[in-house]
Order: C-alpha cells, then structure tokens, then sequence
C-alpha cells in the first residue's frame, strides 16, 4: 500500500474534475471512479512531468490536462504508436483533447512513435515523476512500455496503470472485437496485469466502493456507467511508486517477457536498442532469448532465415555478428520482426569507407566496424556469426577464414535482393 494516500484518492479536489462536462470525457473508456481516481491522484501528487502512454481519442488526457491547468509548472507529454485513431479513420490520435485544449503549452503529443524511441529526448529537461501506461493491453506491450521508460522515471515516481481486469469484464467493447481469445482464454488482455503485479513497488489499487460510490453519484447528465453496466468484478486500476526495490528486482519484468507473447510490438528494434543500452548484458540476452522463443511460438513467416533450425541457437550466445553490410543486408534489416535485427555488431572489411561514403541509417545504432578476429579461444565460443552476403564465392570465403580464425558457430541468411 503507498503511504500516505488520502482515503478516498477519488474523491481528492473533486471541484476540479467536476469543471468537465461528458462531453469533454466522453472519449474517456474509463469507469467515473477510474476518471476522478486519475483526476484526484494528479491533484493530491502535483507532479512536474507526467508520462502518458497510449492517447487513443484523447479522453485521459483531457483528464490529465484539466487536473493540471491551474498547475503552470507541470507539463504533460503524450506518446502514442499510431496516428489515426484505431476505430475513427478520420480523426486523429489525441482529437478530443485538442478541441478542449487547443494550442495548450502544457501539452506535448507525439505520435507515430514508440515510446522507446523519443523518451531519451524527452528527459534532456528532466526525468518523469507520474505516469500513466493505458496502451494495447495485449502481453508484451504494456510490460516491455515499463522496462523501456524506467531508467527514465524519478527514484519515486507513480505510475497509474489502467485496465488491469479487462479480461474479467464481460463487455461489448468495439475495440475488442477483432481480437478472438487465443486456446479459449482471452490473453490478450492480461497484459497490464501481469506489468501491476510483476512490479515490486508499493501499491494501491482503487478499492470496490469507489466504483458503487462513483456509479451512483455522477447522474445521468455526466456519465450514465454504473459498476452494473461495466460488469466490474476486480478493480480496473492501481497507481505504483517506484522506488530502489523496483529497479533491484527489474529481473522480475523480464521473467514475465518469457510468458508467450500474443504478438512481436512495433517498434521492437528501438525497444531492442533501449534495453540494450540501459540494462546489463544479463538482462539484455534475457530479453533476446524471449523474443526469439516468441518468435518461434508466433510462428511468423520469415524469408530470409530458416527459423526452426537456427533461430533458438542463437540464445546459446551472448554476442551476434552480422558479417557483410551490402543490399542483402540492407534488405534484411527493412522486416522490423528479423532475427538480424538483435545483432549486437556488424562486420565489414570496408566498414570504415562505408561510413564515410554511405548511409547506415538503416542498421539502427547496431555498431559497424571490421571484423574482430583477434578475440581469445573462449570468447569466439560465446560469439554466432550471420553471413549475410549474396555472392556465394565470397560466402565460401567469409566462412573458410572465419573457421580458420577459430569462429565455429556460422549461420547464413538468404538473399533477398
């Protein structure tokens, strides 16, 4: 339980959240008592930078920007993967906020982007200390959002975690309806339980009384959703405070990446990337190996790796090697899902000339340097290298020096150009 909470969190400077009319939040899929819980936790913390994740039509931030605009200090950003909302073809992400807050300078939306991606950016004026993760709700999004953002939030930042019993509520929610339950279960949308309970940090989850008590008093010209419409049978939002236990125990996070995905995120080399660089190469490789094994169980149709007898190999070695940054390359590198995307280096005999004359932009940070054939007998057993040229001469003679030099664990990709 985080300490200190006032007992009815929901109930917190109420006069604020009731300037909203439903028009204003009638983009918000959130239960009355999830709105003020969201609302009043603002009000009572008053953070400075407030991280929102998943913006869909913009009813949360509408929240978010309300709770804050008497608060000159704070300033909210908003990140959101697409850029048309999923179910109105014609509006755009964060819509609804726009038109309640037009031209607002405590505002910041991104869209199009993967967190992962513009969060270091993001930080250059300072860390996060609130948070608001309400993105897919499809495993392992919501946990990979976490493990991504973390380096990035204060020693004792709250993050306000939504959805957390989708999957026990027994709606119509058009925006469910495309996806079917995997093996009868509906997985899909345990994802931010599994984030809420695998975080170690103290917690605090809306109690049931706060529903019954929100249902009944916001009246039929606010909000017409009682706990009885919404079929709430476990509290659907928590608030977690990070604290130095929570970044102790981040292995836990990755543990739960090992639970089988529903599908492989966008933007999974500038998670990739992200991961790599804020976390120790024990955490990295753990992370690696999940996501090839996932990789494997979504049984995604790869034509440029033979998957079934290579890819689970590679979670044997801690260091990946692409040799060659030609086309072949270049095309590879194009499928974000590719296995020769978690390369962790690429060699070329003429890398220092292809920097010079060429753009590497497409191998997304993956460092480009010549081949390191030096290395002890035992580092060259933790090392698999990935043949990516097309010519099959000069194949045959990467690989005889490569065995020459003592590098045994070779693979090859197809050619694609």
């Amino acid at each position: 339980m985080i300490k200190n909470f006032p007992d009815k969190i929901w109930d917190y400077e109420s006069n604020v959240f009731n300037r909203l009319s439903h028009k204003d939040i009638e983009e918000c899929i959130m239960t009355p008592a999830e709105q003020r819980f969201l609302s009043g936790s603002v009000r009572y913390l008053k953070p400075k930078r407030i991280l929102e994740l998943g913006v869909c039509g913009g009813g949360g931030s509408v929240i978010l920007l309300n709770a804050i605009s008497d608060l000159p200090q704070t300033k909210l950003y908003s990140i959101d993967i697409l850029q048309n909302h999923p179910e109105k073809a014609d509006k755009l992400i964060g819509f609804c906020a726009k038109e309640k807050f037009p031209n607002c300078k405590q505002w910041e939306l991104y869209t199009g982007k993967e967190p992962s991606e513009i969060i270091e950016e993001l930080c250059k004026d300072g860390l996060f200390d609130f948070v608001v993760i309400d993105t897919m709700h499809i495993h392992p999004v919501e946990t990979l959002n976490f493990i991504t953002i973390l380096p990035y939030l204060t020693d004792d930042a709250y993050v306000y975690v939504h959805d957390l019993a989708l999957y026990a509520i027994n709606t119509d929610f058009r925006r469910n309806s495309n996806y079917k339950p995997l093996g009868g279960f509906p997985n899909i949308n345990i994802a931010p339980k599994l984030l809420f309970d695998c975080v170690v940090a103290d917690k605090y989850v809306l109690p049931w009384s706060a529903y019954a008590e929100c249902g009944q008093k916001v009246g039929s010209d606010r909000n017409t959703f009682t706990p009885e419409s919404w079929n709430i049978v476990y509290s659907n939002a928590g608030i977690l405070q990070i604290s130095n236990d929570t970044r102790k125990y981040v292995s836990d996070m990755f543990s739960c990446l090992e639970i089988p995905w529903a599908l492989i995120p966008l933007g999974i080399t500038s998670i990739q990337n992200s991961i790599k660089k804020n976390y120790s190469k024990a955490l990295y490789n753990k992370f690696r190996n999940a996501l090839l094994g996932n990789i494997v169980l979504i049984n995604s149709k790869y034509t440029t790796f033979d998957l079934q007898s290579n890819i689970l190999q590679l979670t044997k070695f801690e260091n990946i090697v692409l040799y060659g940054c030609g086309k072949n390359l270049k095309a590879c590198m194009k499928d974000p899902l590719n296995v020769c995307n978690l390369a962790d280096e690429v060699w070329d005999k003429n890398a220092d000339h292809i920097y010079d004359f060429e753009d590497t932009s497409f191998l997304h940070g993956i460092e480009l340097k010549m081949p390191d054939l030096s290395l002890s007998t035992e580092q060259k057993k933790t090392v698999a290298v990935i043949i990516t040229t097309v010519s099959k001469d000069l194949k045959k003679e990467m690989k005889s020096e490569l065995v020459s030099r003592g590098y045994l664990n070779i693979f090859e990709v197809q050619d694609l150009d």
